[in-house]
């Protein structure tokens, strides 16, 4: 699906008055951010989640890894993937910590504010 067909889908969803998203898809997260009241992000250390991708690739390598795939989106792990995992704390922090800033005004790194 190409991004304009899903940023609309996107936008439609956050367009209800009620609506729990979750992902790390950061081609809508401006979408995403501004109408939110409320953003959960799980911090995880870098070592867990690659330990977590290792164990979850390698369950899946016998097929769809217990039907958590869509169709055709098969189980992957390759150095590029490594590397986005492995870095994806550093890197994601500061597009969630400056896209929340900008769109709300409010942000806080503390885990223990409240907006």
């Amino acid at each position: 699906m190409d991004s304009s067909k899903w940023s609309s889908i996107v936008d439609n969803l956050v367009s209800k008055p009620t609506w729990i998203m979750d992902g790390n898809y950061s081609g809508t997260l401006a979408i995403r951010l501004v109408p939110a009241d409320t953003v959960i992000h799980l911090d995880y250390p870098a070592w867990l989640c690659v330990w977590r991708v290792r164990r979850r690739t390698m369950m899946g390598l016998s097929g769809n890894g217990g039907n958590e795939l869509t169709p055709g989106c098969e189980e992957r792990f390759d150095l590029a993937f490594l590397s986005f995992v492995f870095n994806y704390r550093k890197n994601i922090e500061s597009v969630i910590s400056l896209k929340w800033l900008n769109l709300r005004g409010n942000y806080s790194d503390s885990p223990h504010h409240q907006h």
